[in-house]
């Protein structure tokens, strides 16, 4: 049967021109009477060697000769019991598997953490200020600078007791600690999640995150602890990664929060609407 071959040159921006080609497993039939001379055994074996045709180099034109010669073919189920095992790292590279496991479980919290910052968005703008806004954002990014110093072996040996005290307790006594007005405007600042369908207090929501740190993977939809297995290693997120991931998502959605446009009237109006 036949078929069409082309493409797309991406230096010439252009289309293949389209060309005819038999289309791949045609099977033709020969027959010669008497053995094969060796002069025509000899043409047929440099054929399948070269190809045939043209655009060999795109990988058309390959043949094969008398490929099967069998009139028929048969398979035997196997009775042999194959003991399956599960193939284990030598000890000396588990430490690479270890840090690639975290590296793909990084991989994975990066995405996780951009689509739930972008699914928040504030329902009501002119209830904050933006210097509220940066004031918290300030704060939880120099704990976040102080959490990012750490030594990575001391990091991981963290409970998260030990870290929740020094780099969460401080944005939580802020939060608690500001005066009438800007708690006011927190109180009154809702933001409104695409992923749940609901709105929320900002005021709330910070204060959640701060105090069940411990819930950030569940609460976020993640399906809990990120883990993973590679060659009998289990990496699993330590501790320290819910107080990271805790100051980056407050980070990012307080951000978000501050770049969302201040709309007029009509535009809240139609906002609401859309939502309710």
């Amino acid at each position: 049967s036949l078929t069409l071959i082309g493409g797309f040159n991406r230096a010439w921006g252009l289309p293949l021109p389209q060309r005819h080609a038999l289309a791949p497993g045609s099977v033709f039939v020969f027959e010669v009477a008497g053995p094969l001379p060796a002069t025509l055994a000899a043409k047929l074996a440099a054929l399948e060697d070269a190809g045939i045709g043209e655009q060999r180099g795109d990988g058309c034109g390959r043949v094969a000769v008398n490929w099967q010669q069998r009139p028929a073919l048969t398979y035997t189920v196997s009775t042999l019991a194959y003991a399956t095992q599960e193939a284990l790292l030598p000890e000396a590279d588990q430490p690479l598997a270890r840090s690639l496991g975290e590296r793909i479980l990084r991989a994975e919290l990066e995405i996780a953490l951009a689509e739930r910052i972008h699914a928040r968005s504030l329902a009501n703008r002119e209830a904050i200020r933006n210097s509220l806004l940066n004031r918290l954002r300030s704060a939880a990014r120099a704990r976040l600078a102080e959490l990012q110093q750490l030594p990575p072996a001391e990091a991981a040996a963290l409970t998260l007791a030990d870290a929740t005290k020094p780099f969460l307790q401080p944005l939580h006594e802020l939060v608690d600690g500001l005066e009438r007005p800007a708690a006011e405007q927190l109180q009154r600042a809702r933001f409104w999640s695409s992923r749940k369908g609901e709105q929320t207090r900002l005021s709330a929501w910070l204060r959640t995150r701060l105090t069940q740190v411990d819930q950030l993977w569940v609460d976020e939809n993640l399906g809990g602890t990120p883990m993973l297995e590679l060659g009998g290693v289990k990496v699993t997120a330590p501790p320290i990664w819910l107080v990271e991931y805790t100051l980056r998502l407050i980070d990012g959605v307080l951000a978000q929060a501050a770049r969302t446009p201040r709309q007029t009237p009509a535009q809240d109006q139609t906002h609401k609407q859309a939502q309710g």
